[in-house]
């Protein structure tokens, strides 16, 4: 285009040295501009400008002519496009349509010696970028302008990229929790855990506490190598995807497990928002997250319940653990915890008079979802091996109560449990 603009001395006003240039732009990604324009001058002073700009660096590819520009789009990888709208085959808005026409998703910066903002605000309407006027712009202006295009154009390519992509659905909690210390909890956790894999659904088994409890001798795990421990000096807003799943110990295509500390560290405690940020993660990442919970009334459990679907509490048939089941139900009332509540019913030891199942459902108002029958000898061998009692004894009772229990939270919906 006529009328270049090397000779305005505005233009250069606002130049940098190379050295500042270079040290500022020494850790960012190079961006590829098409340069389209047919004056030499205003050519020349353009590729000087960039290699001035503080925003650099800037790699330059020329084109005089609306033919060429096609061209080389075909042939380069470009980055933005930094367009004079008056060529010897093209002229005014139609030079930007065919532009665009071209490489829709390219950034489009005009750059034209018409000062008429009329134009301009119709050229952005269009779908440009922006619009500067020769003579006006100088190297940092024009190196920001660029950069800031070509971030702005990314933003919403990854936008519409995730809003294209399918929604992963957010996997189901379910959280075991003892009325008091000793009602098997972990083995109730595990094997359900390990029914829901073998049923084809992906399972993580995790406990969430400061200090390893027995999931990973249950699970056959002596001496894992990830644990929990890394995430727990974290504060709750840098606990991200990555961090999470190199703490995973995986056991198959379908399962995994999140192990606590091993014993003889430092211990640290669990954070309320760390915790509940950990299990939003693993639902992201499973169909089904299965918790194995201390029964230690602190806020790393209360998030943990919050986020909980299903809640089952579990407790032995006998006076003290039903006098400790309705403590917790208040507790679990006062925190505001909404997730479904029932009762899973163990005898790890065959009592003499079991406090009978219609009764804890009627003292407690939840009911009993699953009641397992007591089998010790099963269970402690399944733990000298290092083995799911589903998957050493499958025949016994035990190992039906729990696979029947795992199908039952496996169902669509939980609403179903409320009559089970």
């Amino acid at each position: 285009m006529s009328g270049a603009f090397e000779d305005r001395p505005e233009a250069r006003m606002e130049r940098s040295t190379p050295a500042r240039a270079q040290a500022s732009s020494a850790k960012r990604r190079p961006i590829t501009v098409l340069l389209v324009e047919d004056n030499p001058g205003d050519r020349k002073l353009a590729e000087e400008m960039l290699s001035q700009a503080a925003m650099g660096p800037f790699l330059v590819i020329h084109a005089e002519r609306m033919s060429e520009a096609l061209q080389r789009l075909r042939e380069h990888h470009i980055d933005a496009v930094l367009l004079d709208l008056e060529l010897p085959d093209s002229g005014g808005m139609e030079s930007f349509a065919r532009i665009q026409r071209a490489a829709p998703r390219l950034p489009v910066v005009i750059l034209t010696g018409l000062d008429d903002e009329q134009f301009a605000l119709r050229a952005v309407r269009a779908g440009a970028e922006d619009y500067l006027v020769k003579g006006r712009v100088g190297p940092d202006e024009l190196g920001r302008v660029l950069r800031h295009a070509c971030e702005r154009k990314m933003r919403r390519k990854l936008r519409e990229s995730a809003a294209a992509a399918p929604k992963r659905k957010r996997g189901r909690v379910l959280a075991f929790l003892g009325a008091k210390g000793g009602a098997g909890v972990t083995t109730v956790a595990l094997n359900v855990a390990v029914r829901l894999a073998a049923s084809g659904k992906t399972a993580i088994a995790a406990e969430i506490r400061p200090q390893r409890g027995t999931l990973a001798m249950l699970a056959g795990h002596t001496r894992p190598i990830a644990h929990l421990g890394p995430l727990l000096s974290r504060p709750a807003d840098t606990i991200d995807e990555a961090g999470v799943l190199s703490c995973l110990t995986r056991a198959g295509a379908h399962l995994s497990f999140l192990f606590g500390p091993p014993p003889g560290r430092e211990t640290r405690r669990v954070e309320g928002g760390a915790a509940g940020r950990i299990v939003e993660v693993l639902a992201g990442q499973a169909d089904f997250v299965v918790l194995d919970l201390a029964p230690w009334p602190d806020e790393a459990l209360r998030e943990c319940l919050r986020r909980a679907a299903f809640i089952g509490l579990v407790l032995e048939r006998e006076e003290s653990s039903l006098v400790a089941a309705r403590q917790w139900r208040e507790t679990l009332k006062a925190w505001g915890v909404t997730g479904f509540l029932g009762l899973v019913a163990t005898q790890r030891t065959p009592l003499a008079c079991p406090v009978e199942l219609e009764r804890l459902s009627r003292e407690m108002g939840r009911p009993v979802v699953k009641s397992i029958p007591p089998a010790p000898d099963s269970c402690a061998m399944a733990a000298k091996a290092g083995k799911p009692v589903i998957e050493l004894y499958e025949e016994a009772l035990v190992s039906a109560g729990l696979r029947a229990l795992a199908d039952q939270l496996a169902a669509e919906s939980l609403t179903a449990l409320k009559s089970a």
